[in-house]
Protein backbone atom coordinates (compact mmCIF):
# COMPACT_ATOMS: atom_id res chain seq x y z
CA UNK A 1 0.00 0.00 0.00
CA UNK A 2 2.98 2.56 0.90
CA UNK A 3 4.16 1.56 -3.07
CA UNK A 4 0.66 3.07 -4.27
CA UNK A 5 0.63 5.53 -1.87
CA UNK A 6 4.56 7.13 -3.47
CA UNK A 7 3.25 6.28 -6.91
CA UNK A 8 0.33 8.81 -6.39
CA UNK A 9 2.11 11.33 -4.16
CA UNK A 10 4.92 11.29 -7.35
CA UNK A 11 1.93 12.00 -10.01
CA UNK A 12 0.30 14.65 -8.23
CA UNK A 13 3.64 16.65 -7.85
CA UNK A 14 3.71 16.36 -11.43
CA UNK A 15 1.01 18.02 -11.86
CA UNK A 16 1.02 20.81 -8.92
CA UNK A 17 4.66 21.79 -9.69
CA UNK A 18 4.17 23.21 -13.00
CA UNK A 19 0.52 24.59 -12.09
CA UNK A 20 2.87 26.12 -8.73
CA UNK A 21 5.46 27.90 -11.15
CA UNK A 22 2.78 28.82 -13.90
CA UNK A 23 0.82 30.87 -11.04
CA UNK A 24 3.63 31.84 -9.06
CA UNK A 25 4.94 33.53 -12.46
CA UNK A 26 1.67 35.10 -13.58
CA UNK A 27 0.45 36.54 -9.78
CA UNK A 28 4.55 37.92 -9.42
CA UNK A 29 3.96 39.75 -12.93
CA UNK A 30 0.08 41.35 -11.36
CA UNK A 31 1.15 42.29 -8.29
CA UNK A 32 4.38 43.72 -9.68
CA UNK A 33 2.45 45.99 -12.65
CA UNK A 34 -0.56 46.79 -10.40
CA UNK A 35 1.72 47.84 -7.40
CA UNK A 36 3.94 49.97 -10.56
CA UNK A 37 0.34 51.56 -11.90
CA UNK A 38 -1.14 52.21 -8.29
CA UNK A 39 -4.11 49.91 -8.19
CA UNK A 40 -4.38 48.82 -4.89
CA UNK A 41 -7.60 47.03 -5.12
CA UNK A 42 -5.74 45.05 -7.72
CA UNK A 43 -2.95 44.44 -5.70
CA UNK A 44 -4.95 43.24 -2.61
CA UNK A 45 -7.04 40.72 -4.66
CA UNK A 46 -3.89 39.57 -6.33
CA UNK A 47 -2.43 38.47 -3.07
CA UNK A 48 -5.63 36.80 -1.56
CA UNK A 49 -7.24 35.13 -4.57
CA UNK A 50 -5.19 32.00 -5.96
CA UNK A 51 -6.80 30.78 -9.53
CA UNK A 52 -4.15 29.92 -11.39
CA UNK A 53 -2.99 32.88 -12.84
CA UNK A 54 -6.30 33.76 -15.18
CA UNK A 55 -6.95 37.08 -13.15
CA UNK A 56 -3.68 38.28 -13.68
CA UNK A 57 -3.57 37.56 -17.07
CA UNK A 58 -6.88 39.28 -17.98
CA UNK A 59 -5.63 42.60 -15.62
CA UNK A 60 -2.42 42.31 -17.84
CA UNK A 61 -3.99 42.26 -20.83
CA UNK A 62 -6.58 44.94 -20.19
CA UNK A 63 -3.84 47.27 -19.37
CA UNK A 64 -1.35 46.42 -22.23
CA UNK A 65 1.39 45.37 -19.71
CA UNK A 66 4.24 42.92 -20.74
CA UNK A 67 4.14 40.55 -22.59
CA UNK A 68 0.71 42.20 -24.13
CA UNK A 69 2.19 45.37 -24.57
CA UNK A 70 1.63 45.80 -28.82
CA UNK A 71 4.92 45.95 -30.46
CA UNK A 72 5.80 49.77 -31.33
CA UNK A 73 5.66 49.79 -35.19
CA UNK A 74 8.44 51.71 -36.91
CA UNK A 75 11.54 51.30 -34.13
CA UNK A 76 12.02 47.45 -36.43
CA UNK A 77 15.38 48.07 -38.42
CA UNK A 78 16.54 51.38 -36.88
CA UNK A 79 19.77 51.13 -35.15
Amino acid sequence: MAGLEAGLLAKELFILAPLAVWSLFWMGLGLWFSAKNGDKAWFIFFLLVHLAGVPEIVYLHRRGCWPFKPKEKGREGTG
